[in-house]
């Protein structure tokens, strides 16, 4: 298993505000690997390189509990041809379970939606690629 906070992303954008490998806390559990960003401007993504080497992608994806805009946000998890794998609309104060089959999947990318601005956190809790 690997945690992907532990990993160096091939590409990301961000357009307001920035991509962070840190802690966050979603519906009082504090995930110590978490990856956030914003939700301000286009669509961001994080993108690494797995290079079909692991069997699932698993996170829990939320609002941060500190978050001055709690408002829902839509995630997803693609492959390289830009396929998506999961997506979900994902809430305050709750925490939603991701687990991803990425077995030929060369790059995998998190995407937050564009859902217009405003403060809001998005949390990829302790996301990792485990065989």
């Amino acid at each position: 298993m690997k945690y992907l906070a532990n990993l160096k992303p091939v590409n990301e954008y961000a357009w307001f505000g920035t991509w962070a490998d840190t802690t966050a806390t979603v519906n009082n559990t504090t995930y110590t690997k978490a990856i956030t960003t914003s939700t301000c401007g286009y669509d961001l993504y994080r993108e690494y390189l797995v290079k079909r080497q692991y069997r699932f992608f698993k996170a829990d994806v939320g609002i941060a509990d500190n978050t001055e805009d709690a408002v829902a946000a839509e995630v997803q998890v693609l492959d390289e041809k830009g396929e998506v794998l999961q997506r979900a609309t994902v809430q305050p104060g709750e925490a939603t379970p991701f687990e991803v089959p990425i077995d030929d999947v060369l790059r995998l990318r998190l995407v937050v939606k564009e859902w217009g601005c405003g403060s809001r956190i998005v949390v990829w809790g302790d996301p990792r690629i485990e065989r």
